[in-house]
């Protein structure tokens, strides 16, 4: 018999990194499929030609720990072997504006994420799975994020 546990999320503030779920897996239950999927927006900047400027690299990644355990975060605790998986975001909608007279153009990006992860991981104790996003780069702009995170039992 297969059980699959549902998570939702939608943010309503503007942020860089968050934990989304997390779902609680009771003991002697295995773990085979994680999905994720989520849509992320960042907001609309506005560049001239002759300002340089730099987006920030997003992650996110798949956390796996013991119940009560404190949540992992991304990149501060990136080299923690609890991380089931870890990567980069690369957003896929892409539009802009140009306004010749100024050499202005106002630019947004957002898309969507799909992650899956496939395993047989026995659960010998309650454990806590979380969805993780994080930035690298200190003045990344903050984004908002919407999506379901699914965990199949077997």
């Amino acid at each position: 018999m297969t059980d699959r546990l549902t998570t939702y999320w939608y943010d309503t503030v503007a942020n860089t990194g968050a934990n989304y779920g997390p779902i609680s897996i009771p003991a002697n239950n295995v773990l085979t499929k994680i999905t994720v999927k989520t849509a992320i927006t960042f907001p609309i900047a506005t560049t001239t030609y002759t300002g340089t400027q730099f987006t920030a690299d997003t992650m996110s990644g798949l956390q796996l720990l013991v119940s009560g355990s404190t949540l992992l975060n991304l990149p501060a605790d990136i080299s923690d072997n609890r991380w089931l998986t870890v990567q980069g975001i690369d957003p896929g909608s892409f539009t802009a504006s140009w306004a010749p007279d100024t050499d202005t153009a106002g630019v947004g990006v957002g898309g969507g994420i799909t992650l899956t992860w496939r395993g047989q991981l026995v659960m010998i104790d309650d454990m806590v799975l979380a969805y993780t996003t994080g930035t690298l780069g200190a003045s990344a702009p903050g984004w908002f994020m919407y999506g379901a995170m699914e965990a199949w039992l077997g």
